[in-house]
């Protein structure tokens, strides 16, 4: 893909990494000892003469009294069922961290009394790794909190959660969260978020700072999928992929990512927080990020944004003086919103904004979901089927005339570089005669009902010509326009060639 508006000039950026995030990328090697816990095994005993794989201990908190720095607890498979678990004063050493983890292969799962009460908790831990371990079914999900430090969790899933799903507060730092999966939290009451960082304006003062959010996969949240609080510092999010976050926010200013203000309430940093928000892939939101104060952000891929809604949202509700940097992101929006400034305390250059899209050779494919504009019209779904694994689905059923006041469900421009007839093909999956049509304009005409054929399973997926237009010079461009007519119908990309033989599949 290749988009071709661009807000400001190229100007060359270090990105210092070393500026924000928990300096924190792997525990040492494991030089104590590693003890077994496997609650469903009859003749597991807590006792210190157990703790070996062929005696393994009873119960979590047996094993969690008896560790030491250095120590490894693999827990075998099994639902440990737990009002609370709170891991207090856990702590290892630099040279010698403590290890709790799911055996290689085993699921684990945490499962708490109901989305209205408990949590797990490392408070005041230090020098600890959390792996591979499922929570849920608790008010709110984990919460890294007390002063903890050097802390790192690990390929940990979060779900089914009245709250947050993981929550960093209480002047923790040097924490890592990584590889994790957060989704359906916030069933109960406030407090959504995915990654919650931080402590709200009421208080206590919280400086949490120097947290690594990276390669998360965050998704149904209620409010935010990450938010970074005032009064925190130097927390790096990269990596992530987000979507269908914030339903509590839907018309509201707050982002996917929120990096809050460096001052609220009772909440204070008063230098240069130096956020970094970096390389993250964020769709089918409301607004992709917003940013309230010193950070830098950067790479990253917004895309299938609320047609009123913003993919940067730049504020400066406090008058800082620390910059914004905004560079080299790419956004699929309407141009006017993708990057919203509400004052100048923002440097914006070199990203890739717009729906225009280049051919090369003459040629170029665009998916549908990156290109969906009205989300009351079209959503992003999954899909085993489609190329990259995502369609969008019509969602609504929109009458003809209603798209002059709603304007159409995707659109995009492609610019071409050959002069020529171009075709244009639309992959498609509709069942039956109740989905197999979408409202079609091409170059500003009228829409039109377009048909598609029927495939005879849902994993199927058809190609459909859509049009042959005339590009008599090379930069020309050509405007396609998609209203949703009939429900449940799927698009999965388009294809715009003029090569006369191009044709994938039938």
């Amino acid at each position: 893909m290749a988009v071709i508006l661009f807000i400001g000039l190229l100007a060359a950026y270090s990105c210092p990494a070393a500026a924000a995030g928990a300096g924190v990328e792997a525990a040492p090697e494991a030089r104590g000892k590693t003890y077994y816990l496997d609650g469903e095994n009859r003749e597991a005993l807590n006792s210190l003469n157990y703790g070996t794989e062929d005696r393994p201990w009873k119960t979590i908190d047996f094993a969690l009294a008896n560790l030491k720095p250095g120590d490894t607890l693999l827990i075998k498979e099994g639902t440990y069922n737990t009002t609370r678990l709170m891991i207090n004063g856990l702590k290892g050493t630099p040279e010698a961290w403590i290890t709790i983890k799911a055996y290689p292969g085993h699921k684990v799962v945490l499962k708490g009394a109901g989305i209205t009460t408990g949590r797990v908790q490392l408070y005041n831990c230090h020098y600890v790794v959390f792996q591979d371990i499922e929570i849920t079914n608790f008010n709110q999900g984990l919460f890294i909190e007390g002063g903890s430090s050097n802390v790192i969790v690990d390929g940990v899933k979060v779900y089914d959660i009245g709250q947050e799903g993981i929550h960093v507060k209480g002047n923790s730092s040097h924490v890592v969260l990584q590889n994790c999966t957060v989704h359906h939290v916030g069933l109960y009451i406030y407090n959504g978020e995915g990654f919650y960082i931080g402590t709200g304006s009421a208080g206590p003062l919280d400086n949490t700072s120097y947290v690594t959010i990276r390669n998360n996969l965050i998704y149904y949240t209620t409010e935010e999928g990450i938010e970074l609080k005032p009064g925190t510092h130097h927390c790096l999010v990269e990596g992530n992929t987000i979507y269908n976050v914030n339903h509590n926010y839907w018309d509201d200013i707050v982002g996917a990512i929120e990096i809050g203000p460096n001052k609220l309430g009772v909440q204070l940093w008063r230098d240069n927080p130096q956020h970094i928000i970096r390389d993250n892939t964020i769709h089918s939101v409301n607004i992709g990020i917003m940013v309230d104060t010193g950070s830098q952000i950067y790479n990253n891929n917004i895309y299938n944004v609320k047609k009123d809604g913003y993919g940067i949202y730049i504020d400066n509700s406090t008058g800082d003086n620390f910059p914004r940097e905004v560079y080299q992101n790419t956004i699929v929006h309407t141009p006017a919103k993708a990057i919203y400034a509400e004052n100048n305390s923002a440097l914006i250059e070199n990203n890739k904004v717009g729906l225009v899209f280049n051919t090369s050779g003459g040629s170029v494919e665009v998916e549908a979901e990156e290109v969906i504009l009205d989300v009351e019209q079209f959503r992003a779904v999954s899909h085993a089927g489609a190329s990259g694994g995502m369609a969008a689905q019509a969602i609504r059923e929109t009458p003809q005339a209603e798209l002059s006041k709603t304007g159409p469900g995707m659109e995009f421009t492609v610019k071409t570089d050959e002069a020529g007839w171009y075709y244009i093909w639309m992959l498609v999956s509709a069942l039956d005669k109740g989905q197999d049509s979408a409202w079609i304009s091409v170059n500003g005409g009228s829409y039109n009902a377009f048909p598609y054929p029927l495939v005879d399973s849902p994993d199927k997926f058809r190609w459909a010509k859509l049009a042959v237009i005339q590009v008599r010079n090379a930069g020309d461009t050509i405007n396609i326009r998609v209203g949703a007519r009939e429900m449940n119908g799927l698009i999965d990309k388009f294809i715009i060639t003029n090569n006369v033989y191009y044709r994938w599949g039938d």
